[in-house]
């Protein structure tokens, strides 16, 4: 007994260090923003960057690099002449251009519950563009992009450029179809193709423009904003998110478990058949792989 009683000092000693050191290596991690959400799994991975991009909370502004994980809450910036692709876990991607930010108000994403899912993004300064991911592809998609000049709403599966990506305010569809609520007045479906222009400073009174085919220049223009400078590196960037992408599988399994620990987890389950057959199609194909 005597000599526990006189180890206790040298043990919480060892144990102070151990918490110490703890904390100093938890402050090297850019948590994006993991302080902000009350469950701290990551969203999303940031796959590629090109000059100055910073993610910015209550750890101060910490510079992002290549696999840094994305969290509800995260804030995010980029600098002059800057470049970086965020990849979501329901394979979601947003590339920001220069001087632009992005914010993660909310996300969730349950593969077999697409009434469960929603994501919140605010993309308030800078050119961006934004291809959905599985969110999008839900029968009534709850997906919203808040920018300084309104609302863009996903009406399906859709690829779209938008922001800084013409001298004033531009948002450009690629792919499916978008709803744009302006934030003074108005609102506009925006097909396939076609494009919207915005004065920087709308009038209260100044209706929303209709959207119209764009010249080639024009879109030539917009994604020269939003590309990244090689195309070696847009063929190194592709490979990575078919990588990804395909990791993504298991981790929204994992998120699914601890997101909604109240319902089963079928990647989890062990099948008592070989005709059981999990609720989703893409993990009924990874498990049979």
């Amino acid at each position: 007994m005597h000599n526990i009683k006189n180890n206790r000092p040298m043990r919480r000693q060892a144990l102070l260090r151990i918490l110490l050191f703890c904390a100093a290596l938890i402050g090297t991690i850019p948590v994006t923003d993991a302080s902000a959400n009350p469950l701290p799994y990551p969203v999303g991975e940031v796959i590629a960057t090109d000059q100055a991009a910073w993610s910015i909370g209550a750890h101060g502004k910490k510079p992002l690099n290549i696999g840094d994980p994305v969290y509800i809450g995260a804030h995010i910036e980029t600098g002059n002449g800057a470049r970086l692709l965020v990849l979501f876990l329901d394979d979601t991607e947003i590339t920001l251009g220069e001087n632009a930010s992005l914010a993660v108000d909310a996300f969730l994403y349950d593969p077999y519950d697409a009434a469960e899912s929603h994501a919140q993004f605010r993309i308030a300064k800078g050119a961006f563009l934004f291809s959905g991911g599985q969110i999008t592809r839900a029968k009534r998609p709850d997906v919203t992009i808040t920018t300084s000049q309104g609302v863009i709403t996903a009406q399906g599966s859709l690829t779209l450029l938008g922001g800084a990506i013409v001298p004033d305010y531009g948002i450009y569809v690629r792919e499916g179809e978008a709803h744009f609520a302006g934030q003074i007045a108005g609102s506009i479906t925006i097909p396939k193709d076609t494009g919207l222009t915005l004065t920087a400073h709308p009038a209260e009174t100044a209706p929303l423009p209709q959207a119209e085919i764009w010249r080639p220049e024009r879109l030539s223009e917009a994604l020269r904003r939003v590309s990244f400078p090689s195309r070696l590196q847009e063929k190194d960037i592709a490979r990575t998110l078919a990588h990804k992408k395909n990791d993504n599988l298991a981790r929204r399994h994992d998120y699914r478990g601890q997101v909604f620990s109240y319902k089963e987890n079928p990647y989890r389950k062990r099948l008592k058949a070989p005709e059981d057959r999990f609720f989703s199609e893409e993990f009924e194909e990874m498990r049979n792989r």
